[in-house]
């Protein structure tokens, strides 16, 4: 099952539509999910990023409304149905290598992408 949607801020909000994606969910099913970091886990280079894009993006109709700790996300997929398999940096998503570059490119704590598997019915 796809879901095109910000399914943090629905997981947030408790609305409807996760509602119908925890039920429809089968136990293999994953969830893959990349979320904000709040001020004060973020790095110098988060902090910039969202200091110079985040009021772009809530001008442009998609202002950041839900900002997480790791933990805080965890708890978050845990009480919806979820139980969280990994949490992973930007800098840790790829091979260290391939941040080698010559461009100005670079992983910053600014985000995170959390992978969470369906739990198995009751």
């Amino acid at each position: 099952m796809k879901v095109n949607c910000n399914l943090a801020r629905v997981i947030a909000n408790g609305q409807p539509s996760l509602t119908a994606f925890t039920a429809a969910a089968a136990r293999a099913a994953h969830l893959i999910v990349d979320y904000m970091l709040p001020a004060g886990l973020r790095d110098a280079a988060g902090d910039s990023y969202a200091e110079q894009v985040g009021q772009a993006s809530a001008e442009r109709g998609e202002p950041w409304l839900s900002l997480f700790a790791p933990d805080d996300m965890a708890a978050l997929l845990r009480r919806h149905g979820f139980w969280p398999v990994r949490d992973v940096r930007q800098r840790d998503m790829i091979p260290a290598a391939a941040w080698d570059r010559t461009d100005s490119l670079r992983p910053a704590d600014l985000s995170r992408i959390a992978h969470a598997q369906g739990r198995l019915p009751a």
